[in-house]
């Protein structure tokens, strides 16, 4: 099992490394799968959501990125590199006035294993702002980690900002048709 595999594998059990020596797959077996409901079950599905290419997972603690996957790497323009050099710290990429959201989070994770998910955003290493959903859920309790899914809303955000110009567009044009009206 690759490192990435077992960090995985100990967030998921709590223990080390499984002895039938499970290696999360990027290929998904639509043929036969593992029985609902069981170990290797929950595995092979999160190992699915960590593989996603448009879905980022982060597992972190209350200071540091601990892994990401690649999708969640692009989604912020850092490498793999950085993050296994430890230099992807969650407070150093979420922007001032949102510390106290994530530190809410936090607590929410501490108090109830679990936060709801909410909106928020990380700056991209060019600087730009990346508007995601997040939510949580505590896999060890002391010192604090979670694993989290990160949703970009760039694409989103993009198109409701595209239907608020053709809303005020249609306003303006039936301002003008009515002004029209009135003229003839």
């Amino acid at each position: 099992m690759n490192a990435r595999g077992e960090l995985l594998d100990r967030v998921l059990t709590g223990r080390g490394s499984l002895s039938n020596n499970l290696e999360p797959s990027r290929e998904v077996n639509m043929g036969s799968s593992p029985k609902l409901g069981s170990k290797n079950s929950l595995l092979e599905s999160l190992s699915l959501l960590h593989n996603s290419d448009h879905l980022g997972v982060i597992i972190a603690s209350d200071e540091r990125i601990l892994d990401a996957n690649d999708a969640f790497l692009r989604m912020i323009g850092y490498s793999r590199a950085e993050l296994e050099e430890g230099e992807l710290r969650w407070r150093d990429i979420t922007p001032p006035e949102q510390i106290e959201l994530s530190v809410r989070a936090q607590e929410e994770l501490r108090s109830f294993g679990v936060c709801a998910p909410f909106e928020k955003e990380y700056v991209r290493r060019d600087g730009t702002r990346l508007p995601c959903n997040l939510g949580a859920v505590r896999t060890q309790t002391e010192p604090l980690q979670w694993a989290a899914f990160v949703v970009n809303l760039t694409d989103q955000r993009r198109l409701d900002e595209i239907e608020r110009h053709n809303r005020e567009l249609q306003a303006k044009t039936r301002l003008v048709n009515i002004i029209a009206h009135e003229i003839n």
